[in-house]
Parts: C-alpha cells; structure tokens; sequence
C-alpha cells in the first residue's frame, strides 16, 4: 500500500507509465493491493517542478511518503523593452518578470 502526500492544490501520480490519481494538500491519494518491489514514481503539478523518485513497497504495510513541490523558477530579473505605441516609440517603457505573481510589472 503507498500513500502520497503533497503540498500542492493538485499534484498527478504517475508510475508504471499509468496515471494512478491525484493528491492534494490534506487529502493524500491513497493506493492499495500494489506490487512489493521498488517502483519509480512520477509527481507532476502546474506551475510546479516535477519529482521522480523511488519507493519501496513492502506486503502488508503502508508506505508513506511526502512530496515538496518547488515552484518553476522563471528569473526575476528578467527585463523586457516593452511600449504602449508599438515598436519604435521614443519612450519604450521597462517591463520585468515579478516571480512573486507570476506576471510582467513595472520596472520602478
């Protein structure tokens, strides 16, 4: 049995080259009559950095584990030349990449 557990609104389990379900935080996904053996797991949640790893799955015991998602990590000093005339304008105003909102902002 194998219990994933996951600090994301909605993380997809994949292993076996099969979607298994979905856990989300406080409401783990739950998978039972599994295989013993070592099996590759597969984490995958937007906006999210996916995880791989291997567990263990013993007969007739449970098996916990605990998934911490990073966020993607897009640089945030990304500036960008962007101006409200189109290209070519006198006064291009500066745009960079907030991570923190994961939108464009003003550079100020």
């Amino acid at each position: 049995h194998l219990q994933i557990n996951v600090n994301v609104p909605e993380a997809r389990v994949i292993f076996n080259e099969k979607f298994q379900g979905t856990a989300t935080v406080g409401d783990p996904l739950n998978l039972v009559n599994l295989s013993t053996g070592k099996i590759t797991v597969h984490l995958q949640a937007r906006g999210y950095e996916s995880i791989k790893r291997e567990v263990v799955i013993r007969q007739n015991q449970w098996t916990q584990e605990i998934f911490q998602f990073q966020k993607k990590q897009l640089p945030d000093s990304t500036q960008y030349n962007q101006d409200s005339e189109g290209a070519g304008s006198k006064n291009p105003a500066e745009m960079c990449w907030d991570s923190a909102i994961g939108a464009l902002t003003s550079c100020q």
